[in-house]
């Protein structure tokens, strides 16, 4: 199943219900653009944050851009593990291998903070490997 999250305040609030639902782990695949306040996605996981594994992985573009590595000193504060990839990858949050939220930019007609929700989980299996594995 997949569901376009037309605009920043839909998928804020999606990011915000499935995570806090998390049981395993929330895995927050970042470029250096600032994407889609996934700081406050993480803030919106509240106590859950230290019982679920929570790793933020950035990719090539993030080693240039400042705001990116002041967000990723605070989620080390916050204890979630956050690693570099030299390689790109699309602005992504999967949750449990059950929900993934993915930039919609790709899609012309989407404006611009559009997200799709998907649960096929042949999509977020290529989502996950995209990631690099999540440098698992």
């Amino acid at each position: 199943m997949s569901e376009l999250l037309p605009t920043h305040r839909e998928a804020l609030t999606r990011a915000g219900e499935i995570t806090v639902l998390a049981q395993q782990e929330v895995l927050l695949g970042q470029s250096g653009t600032g994407w889609f306040d996934l700081d406050a996605s993480v803030g919106l996981l509240g106590e859950s944050a230290e019982s679920v594994e929570t790793k933020s992985l950035y990719d090539a573009s993030a080693y240039d851009h400042l705001m990116d590595q002041g967000r990723a000193d605070g989620f080390v504060g916050r204890g979630v593990q956050v690693s570099l990839s030299g390689t790109r990858f699309p602005p992504m949050i999967i949750v449990d291998s059950q929900h993934l939220l993915i930039d919609a930019a790709a899609t012309a007609s989407t404006s611009s903070g559009a997200q799709w929700h998907i649960t096929d989980p042949g999509t977020i299996g290529w989502a996950f490997l995209r990631g690099a594995g999540w440098m698992t």
